[in-house]
């Protein structure tokens, strides 16, 4: 005789449900870190795309153009707010948050905030064969960046500008 209100179920129906909560736990997990790998890969490109260009503006003779461009496309992830480059050291008042930020650091391209640099560990890079009359920052809009290079014909070092 069944009570009234009484709910009774099996322990293999108890036992599907969690291992069901748990297979989907794992499926949210592995999702989100290949979102994470994409923004790190995506990072990656970016600074590929930017290397490549400049070793290409540097064997030039003269050189004057936008980065990205058509034959380098380079995509920034979402979250990223800033592209800075220059010397930290030298950076103004203004910029006293990513000075904060990059205080170690000996590169001299910087992607703000650092937290969404793949975890910080892709927020600096040292390029060659660049240099800039200041420290300065390009906002990021659309997921790009607007970078002027220059090198004159008895320039050693491509010249980076906002």
């Amino acid at each position: 005789m069944q009570k009234r209100g009484q709910f009774s179920i099996s322990f293999s129906m108890i036992f599907s449900i969690i291992v069901i909560i748990a297979i989907v736990g794992i499926a949210f997990y592995v999702i989100r870190s290949f979102i994470s790998l994409s923004k790190c890969t995506e990072i990656s490109l970016f600074y590929n795309d930017l290397e490549e260009y400049i070793e290409e503006a540097w064997q030039s003779t003269i050189h004057q153009d936008i980065f990205p461009n058509e034959k380098y496309p380079a995509t920034i992830p979402s979250g990223i707010e800033l592209v800075c480059f220059g010397n930290i050291a030298q950076a103004p008042q203004e910029y006293n948050n990513i000075k904060k930020a990059f205080i170690n650091s000996n590169g001299n391209v910087f992607l703000y905030p650092p937290q969404k640099a793949c975890d910080s560990s892709l927020s600096s890079i040292k390029l060659e064969h660049v240099k800039t009359n200041e420290f300065f920052c390009i906002p990021v809009r659309e997921n790009r960046i607007e970078l002027k290079t220059k090198r004159d014909q008895f320039e050693a070092l491509v010249t980076l500008s906002r």
